[in-house]
């Protein structure tokens, strides 16, 4: 009804003016003709061009506010045909409109503005502000980031600023929005605003990351077509953020059909709204989060297709580029971290991880001649690997030149060819080869695994044959440890370092986003427990050497610290295609088996206490047992109540049922059987057969997740492996120590003496030395995916993403359904009095449009 209204206004409004223009040639032609002498075809040529200049004005003027009117009422194609009809120079003042058009979140206006090529340039960076300007993004956060925007109720926003206002938090500059990007997506990826281009520049520098901006600003052209992409770039990425951030999706969906980084930046989209969908404390909004979230994460998988479908190998760079445009970050990393675990288990992403797992290794590996071939490799230590082992192509050598590197050396390079045969280290090219075969074998993450799973194997056989034969307190025969405990203490040391150089090599810059990565994993802090016993039970081993009694302590700790290494081997099964979707599955069931144990304990609880407190507390000297000990210390309690009541449930009964029979006819005899038939009835049957029942439903639901979920710890037990070393202890002890060093002297560097940081650090990226080669890709990104963005743009028109108003529409639908069912009548009456009320809206509409068309006749005419 309101298209059909704005469309009729403007149409009226259309005739009007060729009415007036046409009233107006008449009397002008009328008026020549009666003049003498007559004008010189030269004057009359200038009055024509005159009054169709103020003409378009005025009628520039009112398409305007006929725009304003089509905005108001959301009737984009009513502006389309007749407001702006393919060209923004038929409206005045175009940049305030486009602003009105994204703060009141209109997609389809914004879409149409961006079609006709708005200059967004103009619009915040006024007077070419972007690289001059010491306060550039000063228009942008007031206008996009108001108090009004930041504490609206449709976005969890101001739930993510640090702020000691509880009630009106707000982002005044763009060190707060920093922050709040850092909370939301993590601390991993590097800032994205600055004040000025000095800034940025300092910041990256300090980073010792890339530039790719212009680094002098003084010199710095912003007519060149270079900067005005950069300037572009920068503000889609800015705006994008911003729509997310305020939780306009449809918005989104718009900037992204406009957008160089397609995938990277729906990944960031998803991290945004699971971390709103995490804080968020009601339904329908909270709702809205998740299906939004799931929306962009099918949208960067559509994506990932469409490249993949073009070329496979560019797609796998794709999602392992440095994205300096986001914070260099990668596709892949944003996915792990917001847990988009469909994304990471697209052929696209598995590829690419095999590919770094094999690095310089062909990566088809999975036929009994190859295991055979690699299995050889890693027990001649890598010197029989170049004779048996399939390698990538080497390079191609053109004139008889030297190739030249593609990609940094400190980054993912697997496509790299370079390093496969250069540089040379001898004259003779077969022992050249030979040389590099033997290095690439050993860089290849799968024989890190290989050598590191051996290493842990041989570890926790010594430390199990300590235990076992020579674990013994120093004596007048023996006063030194064994040989092979000093070895399994040098072990866990080389263990420790490693673990701590890849604490150190986490891609968090903060301790606190280390720490948050490095325990999220389950082996991680097993690990950690791990060490805390060994070197706790190593300390008791020496502070109580000399009684053997207090001894026992020591071997306590180390045997519970030896079941932990143990269960910490299971870590290695992940990599297995076959073994490690069920660890995934076991790890679901854990939680099921977790709230069966408290069932289980408070039953065992109940009736430990009701059957001790009628059989052995009252009646300790009845059963003629020295062992029965009633006094109230820990040691006691458990052994009397907790150990028996919980051998029952595996149907070890012990002295239990002698002891009651001891005098059948007492009263606590026959209460006391009847209170264990029934636990044993309650428990053995019907809470042994829930588990089991649970066990069954949850592994038919993760069945078919536990490939997705798998493919997930996949890449992080392949982030693991790629910064460990590639020897054996001792060797390794040896390459992780200088890492450690190296981390921590760039850190100091940095820190203390304002230096850069180390801006060649081992990072889990792809970083091209030649940037067209990023050219190469974005460009590539955004022909494959081109066409899919803006048919997800224009359906806009028909189907649109979840939003709050949405999610409230349909409940009420479902509201009025189910007062359907209940009441016809009640239902009939209501529909009339919709309809009534509509019909009062549309006439108050009418009304209303009547009103503003005659305000604007009479102040045209006045």
């Amino acid at each position: 009804m309101n298209a059909c209204i704005a469309r009729g206004d403007s149409r009226a409004r259309q005739k009007y003016f060729e009415r007036k223009e046409s009233e107006q040639n008449d009397a002008i032609e009328i008026l020549h003709r009666k003049s003498k002498p007559s004008q010189t075809p030269h004057v009359k040529q200038h009055h024509t061009d005159s009054r169709q200049n103020v003409n378009r004005r005025d009628q520039n003027a009112q398409r305007s506010q006929l725009l304003q009117l089509a905005m108001d009422w959301d009737c984009i194609d009513v502006a389309k045909e007749l407001i702006l009809q393919n060209s923004l120079d038929n409206i005045l003042n175009k940049e305030e409109a486009f602003l009105n058009a994204l703060t009141r979140d209109l997609p389809e206006f914004v879409y149409e503005f961006l079609k006709l090529g708005i200059d967004l340039g103009k619009i915040f960076f006024e007077n070419d502000t972007f690289f001059r300007s010491k306060n550039r993004y000063k228009k942008f956060l007031q206008r996009l980031y108001n108090n009004e925007a930041v504490n609206s109720a449709t976005t969890q926003l101001s739930a993510f600023i640090e702020s000691d206002d509880v009630v009106g938090k707000n982002i005044r500059t763009t060190d707060e929005l920093n922050d709040v990007l850092a909370t939301l997506i993590g601390d991993y990826m590097n800032k994205l605003y600055f004040n000025s281009n000095d800034n940025e520049v300092e910041y990256r520098s300090s980073w010792g990351l890339m530039v790719q901006i212009q680094t002098n600003p003084r010199n710095v052209d912003p007519h060149d077509k270079t900067n005005k992409e950069i300037i572009f770039d920068y503000i889609m990425r800015d705006l994008f953020i911003w729509a997310i951030l305020m939780n306009h999706t449809e918005m989104a969906q718009v900037l992204l059909s406009h957008m160089k980084y397609r995938i990277c930046a729906a990944l960031i989209a998803t991290k945004i709204l699971k971390q709103y969908f995490r804080t968020a404390s009601y339904g329908d909004l909270k709702d809205s989060y998740e299906k939004n979230a799931k929306y962009f994460e099918e949208y960067a998988i559509a994506c990932i297709k469409q490249c993949e479908k073009y070329n496979t190998d560019q797609a796998c760079q794709i999602v392992l580029q440095r994205i300096e445009l986001y914070g260099n970050v990668t596709c892949l990393q944003v996915a792990a971290d917001a847990k988009d675990k469909l994304f990471i288990a697209t052929p696209c992403c598995v590829q690419a991880m095999n590919n770094i797992w094999y690095n310089n290794i062909h990566p088809k590996q999975s036929n009994k001649r190859s295991e055979i071939a690699m299995t050889i490799g890693v027990f001649s230590l890598g010197l029989l690997a170049p004779f048996c082992v399939t390698y990538r192509d080497p390079p191609r050598i053109v004139n008889n030149e030297e190739p030249e590197r593609s990609l940094q050396p400190y980054g993912i390079h697997y496509s790299d060819p370079y390093p496969i045969a250069f540089p040379r280290y001898t004259k003779i090219l077969p022992i050249n080869n030979y040389l590099h075969r033997i290095k690439n074998f050993h860089q290849a993450l799968r024989m890190k695994y290989c050598y590191h799973c051996l290493n842990y194997c041989f570890f926790l056989l010594l430390f199990s044959y300590v235990l076992l034969f020579n674990f013994q307190p120093p004596t007048s025969s023996i006063p030194s440890i064994h040989w092979t405990e000093i070895l399994t203490i040098i072990l866990v040391s080389s263990m420790l370092i490693e673990e701590i150089h890849y604490f150190a090599s986490l891609d968090s810059r903060k301790l606190s986003g280390k720490f948050k990565s490095y325990f999220g994993n389950l082996f991680k802090i097993m690990t950690l427990v791990g060490f805390v016993l060994f070197y706790i039970g190593l300390i008791l081993r020496f502070t109580h050497a000399g009684d053997e009694y207090e001894f026992v302590s020591a071997r306590v700790v180390w045997a519970v610290d030896i079941e932990l290494w143990w269960l910490r081997s299971l870590a290695f099964i992940i990599v297995v295609p076959s073994l490690g979707p069920h660890l995934v599955a076991i790890g679901k069931m854990l939680k099921d088996l977790l709230f069966f144990l408290c069932i289980i304990a408070i039953v065992m609880a109940g009736y430990g206490v009701a059957s001790r407190s009628m059989v052995y507390y009252p009646n300790a000297n009845l059963f003629n047992e020295t062992s029965t000990d009633i006094s109230f210390d820990g040691r006691s309690i458990f052994r009397q109540i907790v150990y028996p009541v919980y051998y029952l449930m595996y149907g070890e009964f012990g002295k239990e049922l002698d002891n009651l029979d001891v005098d059948v006819d007492a009263a606590w005899s026959i209460a006391t059987h009847v209170l264990l038939a029934i636990h044993m009835l309650f428990v053995n049957i019907l809470l042994t057969n829930l588990l089991i029942a649970m066990f069954s439903k949850r592994f038919d639901q993760v069945y078919d997740d536990t490939k997705n979920i798998w493919h997930s710890q996949q890449y992080l037990f392949t982030r693991e492996y790629y910064t460990r070393s590639p020897f054996l202890p001792p060797i390794s002890l040896i390459y992780d120590i200088y890492g450690l060093c190296r981390i921590a002297f760039y850190a100091i560097r940095r820190r203390c003496f304002k230096k850069s940081a180390d801006g060649k650090a081992t990072v889990f990226k792809m970083i091209p030395i030649n940037k067209n080669r990023i050219k190469e890709w974005y460009e590539f990104e955004g022909a494959s995916t081109y066409e899919y963005a803006h048919i997800e743009a224009k359906s806009l028109t028909t189907t649109s993403t979840v939003s709050t108003s949405g999610s409230d529409f349909t409940n009420n639908e479902n509201k009025d359904d189910t007062n359907d069912n209940t009441n016809d009548s009640n239902n009939s009456n209501s529909d009339i009095r919709l309809v009534q009320d509509d019909l009062a809206k549309v006439n108050q509409s009418i009304d209303e449009l009547k009103a503003q068309i005659q305000i604007l006749i009479d102040a045209k005419f006045t």
